[in-house]
């Protein structure tokens, strides 16, 4: 009677002992015989059936499962890159969509509106907005009241508002807001007619600035002006402006529009 030939290779089911193993776990090497068994041994094992696909193998034990593996996650890994790199550009896009009609509608509007690449901190900053249904530009602004060392952002300030409306919750702040009322003491006490708010001439190799109207709107304002991303204001204390020079031009301007006003009091 010939003996039965044993194939040394077939194991039984490390988990019941009683079948012979048909599946081999890639992360721990336990042989198994059904889809029980294999529950049953990530429970036992606390195993998630899944290779290190990061562990070391050394080249006598290298085998053509694991040159298989290593080849099946570089391309896992580029298709990860190609899918980011697509939604990427897609993002930009879009952006660059919004961005260059926001140029456009500001341009539209007398504002020489120039935006930094996209990535920069002062690009990532910008909340600035063109609403399509309102036909209004929405500006973000940051207000460095100099005197008091303070700033604040207004996220998305309309333009058709009135600058001195804008800055009357700083000046004249509600009851419980006591972080305004701590920073900007000094500013309560001028009033909204004790301040002065100026706007850097960008793009300008003299350093001077721009006298704001505070009984107009920001969209008068901004006319004929040039703004890097989003406007900047400084708010000063009458008196204590000194550092803000102003061109020939703009002073001229200023001082024929007060002696004019001067002279329509007088004839009134």
């Amino acid at each position: 009677m010939e003996e039965q030939k044993v194939n040394p290779r077939k194991r039984k089911c490390e988990v019941c002992n009683e079948v012979e193993s048909k599946y081999k776990c890639p992360g721990c090497s336990m042989q198994t015989c059904s889809l029980p068994c294999v529950k049953e041994h990530k429970v036992q094992k606390n195993c998630d059936g899944k290779r290190c696909l990061t562990e070391f193998v050394r080249m006598k034990d290298f085998t053509d499962a694991h040159l298989l593996s290593d080849y099946r996650l570089l391309e896992d890994i580029s298709r990860c890159s190609s899918n980011a790199s697509r939604d990427r550009a897609s993002k930009t896009k879009s952006q660059s969509y919004h961005r260059l009609n926001m140029v456009k509608q500001a341009r539209w509007r007398g504002v020489d509106l120039h935006l930094l690449a996209i990535g920069m901190s002062k690009q990532k900053e910008n909340t600035s907005i063109y609403h399509y249904k309102e036909k209004c530009l929405y500006w973000r602004i940051k207000f460095e009241f100099v005197n008091a060392g303070a700033e604040f952002f207004l996220p998305k300030v309309q333009e058709t508002r009135i600058l001195s409306d804008i800055l009357k919750p700083y000046v004249e702040p509600e009851d419980d807001d006591y972080i305004v009322k701590y920073k900007l003491n000094s500013y309560m006490e001028s009033g909204i007619n004790g301040l002065n708010v100026y706007m850097k001439k960008e793009r300008s190799k003299s350093h001077n600035y721009h006298k704001l109207d505070l009984s107009k709107s920001i969209k008068d304002n901004f006319k004929n002006k040039t703004i890097i991303e989003y406007p900047i204001l400084y708010v000063a204390l009458i008196g204590k402006d000194e550092s803000f020079n102003l061109d020939t031009c703009e002073k001229n301007t200023l001082e024929s529009e007060a002696s004019k006003c001067e002279r329509d009091n007088k004839t009134c």
